[in-house]
């Protein structure tokens, strides 16, 4: 969910020449709501989820633009994560959302 990280560790990962020897796949999930991203950021440590997305979810309103917000989030990465160069692939991590799966490949252009 850090976009800005990511990229400073993919173009590191270019100059080191790693991404010619491994294949790179960037993980990406939609969020339904900002309760739900402070909840898997606190349960697993290692999931950098910014304030910044949290905030932009609390502000969409009501848990219907949440989820909405989130899946809009999600396109965005998706389509920013496609321009980095070394990433061989996206990872769609559904958190049991497997029917948001095909709305995501489309309105990503994947």
């Amino acid at each position: 969910f850090d976009l800005d990280a990511f990229a400073r560790w993919v173009k590191e990962a270019n100059t080191m020449g790693i991404t010619s020897k491994t294949a790179i796949l960037a993980g990406v999930m939609p969020l339904e709501s900002a309760d739900e991203a402070v909840s898997l950021r606190n349960k697993y440590t290692d999931l950098v989820i910014p304030d910044s997305v949290i905030e932009r979810l609390k502000a969409a309103g009501d848990a219907g633009a949440q989820a909405k917000e989130g899946m809009a989030i999600c396109v965005e990465t998706i389509k920013k994560i496609k321009s980095m160069e070394g990433v061989r692939g996206i990872h769609i991590l559904s958190g049991g959302k497997e029917h948001l799966v095909p709305e995501i490949i489309k309105a990503s252009g994947l």
